[in-house]
């Protein structure tokens, strides 16, 4: 069965969300309808809060909403849209059902219109740019709101969505390179049959549309100064709120003649030049550009993006933002749509925590996969957009489309399962406790000597492929091996690994506990190359053999390390780790120079064969010290 877009824009019985401002209170729902009070058009997206709070829910595009409100409360309702007067209603004046709130236009005076020249806008749009720190928060909030992603056919026929209540942490807006901290609070999700046929893609980073539209947190480049050479900007309307002016500023590319890679509106408050409202849509240039980038077997068409703010507690904080937008499956030939959206309907500004790493959304991760199935809960304790009449499904009808139970595609499941690995790549370095000196093997038919420079110290390379169970357990395989010609060093581990966040603000500084199980080689590598060798009345092997001696360890190996977060894939790690051998012996090594599948001989050493310095060969030699302190960086899935 196929429900059409409009009806499961979601079989909400609740759609978009907003966790109520006193979560454990009981609360009262209040629902009804914004009209322009001069022709009784629906007004969408006004915005529609509890006076003197961060409480509120936003109109839907029919001018309806529903909004949970604390059972005692004397303050007022308060409805406010860009061109219109602000409406307070008493909330003990609100029926349960069927308000009807009409707006009045607040029309602007001959005298208030502006006409500034293009040289004055540019001057007046750098100044809005650098007015961002007084007019947005410069300390940490977390804002509280309800997430909705959906995709579907052309024909408005549900591949899926799924909706979740988000608790988002967001660093001061003079950060500009941060994707923020996602927590998942409540999930659920339904997948339709069609799903596995026309779409093999799946999508991340949905979740963190509260930061990635967020037009001034990260700098959307059509506000930037650097790029206004890009675009054309122009003063395209004004409009009054209250005792607002707000000018419309337009922003284009003249048909791509420039090399802007969005075109739309945006809206500035006169007084503060705080950014309020902005909407647009990618350019031609800006869709190659996406194309580009996108290796999968999904090519957009069509990107566009929606993002308002609301003024609480001095600053503007985000409201509402929608990126929406077509495309292609070339691997199905399917035509595709999708649309991701995020309420705010709570703002928390007071000693702000960052999310506990445990619990953090990955930027990368597949949420499809992570939500929940549905559960019976209705989310009563939310707010909500309200949905129009014929999207809203009785609680049997919800529950029957939630229920039927649809496989995800098994190429999801491999990408789920490759994301949960990282690889590192670094540099190692100990020191080096061979003596220098002249080192001698005496086969049966030839001889090999070696003259060793003293080195104190060697370096060498280290390479670790882990499997994360979750964002605290794992196990490694990891492979070291020096760069040093003749001092040869060769470790081979297998273990287990677990890390703690002890940074929670800002990026992760990760503390690794990791335990190997090891075998490792170390001795001296001979120049020359030999054949036909024998040693031990042995015959070894007629091939070019490199002949080194070595001491083989076994045993177990701590590790700890620290790992800074520096880029969304990479993280710098510095570790130090302590060999504790279990068993230890000391051979001969005949290894074949070349050769895709090298063979390899061990012999044990034979008294009176191997010489240092004219004298028989003092094992204790070749030992090493334990301590190994290695530098690198790890690449996953963050």
């Amino acid at each position: 069965m196929f429900i059409n877009m409009k009806k499961i824009l979601f079989v909400k019985i609740f759609l978009i969300i907003t966790i109520s401002y006193n979560f454990g209170q009981q609360n009262y729902l209040f629902s009804g309808l914004i009209l322009d009070s001069s022709d009784e058009t629906p007004l969408p997206f006004c915005n529609v809060y509890v006076e003197n709070t961060s409480v509120g829910t936003i109109s839907n595009n029919e001018g309806k909403f529903r909004i949970a409100i604390p059972l005692k409360t004397s303050q007022n309702l308060c409805v406010s849209f860009i061109g219109y007067k602000t409406k307070k209603i008493p909330i003990a004046n609100l029926k349960n059902n069927d308000n009807i709130i009409y707006l009045e236009k607040d029309l602007i005076n001959i005298n208030e219109v502006i006409i500034i020249p293009d040289s004055t806008l540019l001057g007046l749009l750098r100044k809005a740019y650098r007015s961002i720190e007084k007019n947005y928060p410069n300390e940490p909030t977390k804002l509280v709101g309800f997430y909705r992603e959906t995709k579907l056919t052309d024909k408005d026929e549900n591949l899926y969505f799924l909706e979740a209540i988000l608790n988002v942490y967001k660093k001061s807006y003079q950060v500009t390179n941060d994707q923020g901290q996602i927590e998942v609070i409540e999930s659920r999700k339904k997948v339709f049959p069609i799903s596995k046929d026309v779409n093999n893609v799946q999508f991340y980073a949905g979740a963190f549309i509260p930061i990635r539209a967020d037009i001034v947190k990260t700098e959307y480049e059509f506000i930037d100064p650097k790029h206004f050479k890009k675009y054309s900007y122009s003063l395209s309307n004004t409009f009054k709120q209250d005792d607002r002016i707000i000018y419309e500023i337009s922003f284009d590319t003249k048909n791509d003649s420039l090399k802007g890679i969005y075109k739309g509106k945006f809206f500035l408050d006169k007084e503060s030049l705080a950014y309020i409202k902005c909407e647009g849509t990618s350019t031609e240039r800006g869709i190659k550009e996406y194309n580009s980038s996108n290796f999968t077997s999904y090519k957009g068409v069509e990107r566009n993006f929606f993002v308002q703010y609301f003024f609480f507690n001095g600053k503007w904080h985000l409201k509402y933002c929608k990126l929406f937008g077509k495309g292609i499956n070339t691997k199905y030939d399917s035509k595709l749509k999708y649309v991701d959206e995020f309420l705010t309907t709570e703002v928390l500004t007071d000693t702000i925590e960052p999310v506990p790493y445990e619990k953090r959304l990955g930027y990368y991760d597949i949420f499809l996969d992570k939500a929940l199935p549905y559960s019976e809960t209705d989310w009563k304790d939310y707010n909500i957009i309200k949905a129009s009449d014929d999207l809203l499904f009785s609680i049997d009808q919800s529950k029957k489309v939630f229920e039927e139970n649809i496989v995800l595609k098994k190429e999801n499941k491999i990408i789920t399962f490759i994301k949960h690995f990282s690889f590192t790549y670094g540099l190692i370095v100990f020191e080096n406790k061979i003596p220098g000196g002249d080192y001698q093997i005496l086969l049966d038919n030839s001889t090999l000597n070696q003259n060793l420079k003293t080195k104190e110290y060697l370096i060498g390379l280290d390479a670790t492929i882990a499997y994360n169970f979750n964002k605290n357990l794992s196990i490694k395989y990891s492979i070291c091996s020096s760069l040093d010609k003749n001092i040869h060093y060769e470790s081979n581990g297998i273990g287990i690994g677990y890390l703690k966040n002890i940074k929670p603000k800002g990026k992760p500084l990760l503390l690794k506990l990791d335990l190997f199980g090891y075998l490792d080689y170390y001795g001296i590598v001979f120049d020359k190359v030999l054949k036909n060798i024998e040693y031990n009345n042995e015959f070894i092997s007629k091939s070019k053999m490199e002949t080194s001696i070595d001491k083989i360890s076994y045993g177990i190996k701590p590790r700890l390390s620290l790992s800074y977060q520096i880029t969304k894939f990479t993280n710098l790690y510095i570790y130090a780790s302590y060999n504790l051998n279990l068993s230890e012996e000391y051979i001969i090594k005949f290894k074949e120079e070349s050769g895709l599948f090298k063979k390899t001989y061990n012999e044990n050493i034979i008294d009176g064969t191997v010489n240092y310095n004219g004298t028989g060969l003092n094992e204790s030699n070749i030992d090493m010290n334990p301590l190994i302190l290695g530098i690198g960086f790890n690449f996953g899935f963050n």
